[in-house]
């Protein structure tokens, strides 16, 4: 790898961790339980580090109070808590794919943007997809996060992808098509790419992208 290169994938993993840490504390503004527990527990693991960005979010005139209670209360236990390595891909994950979830356009576009950078991360997309395709627009928001991240996915993935092609609700099917179509335009070759945090113990690709926060 040049040294140019180099610089090149290290401006890329920064701005991956300032997407990510930015859509975490977006789901702390979204009125939503099982969302503010994830995106708080992810972004526990980070740190007194993102101290300054977390402080900087709370003086801002633009942030509601519920989001600024939110976010004193989570700095709070982040001063006594050990951050902590370990899970630390599973937790972004699940916080990223809770923030798609959630049906709110904003988060979802900055969850989608954030989580379409993670190598491999098609893979996990699809599969939930799935998975979850009775909540058809989850679905189709995952279909178009994994679209963005313009990946070709394993052979394991093909089945669920002809299912999803095949699923009653028209609105899935389209947004299957559309990601088969895509993935049929990118190039056969692809580098080895580490496996997704959550389906095996593999170190996470998304970890190495954090500590650059």
């Amino acid at each position: 790898m040049t040294e140019a290169s180099g610089q090149a994938v290290k401006r890329v993993d920064a701005e991956t961790a300032e997407l990510i840490v930015a859509a975490l504390v977006e789901g702390l503004r979204v009125a939503a339980t099982q969302l503010n527990w994830k995106c708080g527990q992810a972004l526990c693991v980070l740190g007194e580090r993102i101290f300054p960005y977390l402080a900087s979010v709370i003086e801002d005139q633009g942030t509601s109070e519920p989001q600024r209670r939110r976010l004193r209360i989570l700095m709070a236990e982040m001063s006594t808590a050990r951050p902590t390595d370990e899970n630390r891909g599973v937790l972004v994950t699940e916080a990223m794919l809770e923030a798609i979830r959630v049906g709110e356009s904003k988060l979802n576009a900055m969850a989608v943007a954030a989580i379409s950078r993670f190598p491999g991360v098609v893979d996990r997309l699809i599969v939930e997809a799935a998975c979850k395709r009775k909540q058809a627009d989850y679905c189709v928001r995952l279909l178009h996060a994994a679209g963005e991240a313009g990946q070709r996915p394993d052979v394991d993935q093909h089945l669920d992808l002809f299912t999803l092609v095949a699923d009653e609700n028209p609105h899935v099917q389209e947004g299957a098509a559309r990601l088969v179509a895509q993935i049929q335009m990118l190039p056969v070759h692809r580098v080895p790419r580490p496996r997704w945090p959550g389906r095996t113990a593999s170190s996470s690709s998304v970890e190495s992208a954090l500590r650059l926060v």
